[in-house]
């Protein structure tokens, strides 16, 4: 439905959040300043993770390569889902984010780097350690690669 309305519901975050939980596929009719919005991407993902392929080029690749954002994201449900995108998305969040080991380790699982991203207490902490070495599978000892 989204597809035939104004350019102003295609602008409301609202009605395309709406839409997007029903259908992911909802985003590729919302406006462009829609699309470029990371933080309106990502709460679109939450809804619907299908939406990431219609997101602008620009902000997929922010999304998948955590390029920097202008400000820290504190929104766990947006934040755990930028992490299982990108683990590097956790340099975005709160430092209480960071400090959470729920959020950690699904940030190393999708990118070992992201333990660089936590706070110290979670870079010593043996699990997160052995979740970072088993998730770098290709440069890992083989007895890691076998550890999920």
């Amino acid at each position: 439905a989204l597809e035939y309305a104004s350019d102003g519901f295609k602008n409301d975050p609202y009605i395309v959040l709406e839409s997007v939980q029903q259908n992911g596929e909802a985003l590729k009719y919302a406006s462009n300043q829609l699309q470029d919005d990371v933080k309106f991407i990502l709460e679109a993902i939450k809804q619907n993770d299908g939406a990431m392929n219609y997101a602008s080029a620009l902000v997929q690749r922010t999304i998948r390569n955590g390029y920097p954002l202008e400000e820290e994201i504190s929104d766990e449900d947006v934040v755990l889902e930028a992490v299982k995108q990108n683990g590097l998305a956790l340099q975005h969040a709160s430092d209480e984010l960071k400090s959470n080991d729920k959020f950690v380790l699904e940030a190393v699982r999708t990118n070992p780097v992201a333990l660089l991203h936590a706070s110290s207490e979670l870079q010593n902490n043996t699990n997160i350690i052995i979740e970072a070495a088993c998730s770098s599978q290709p440069h890992s000892p083989k007895w890691l690669r076998s550890c999920h």
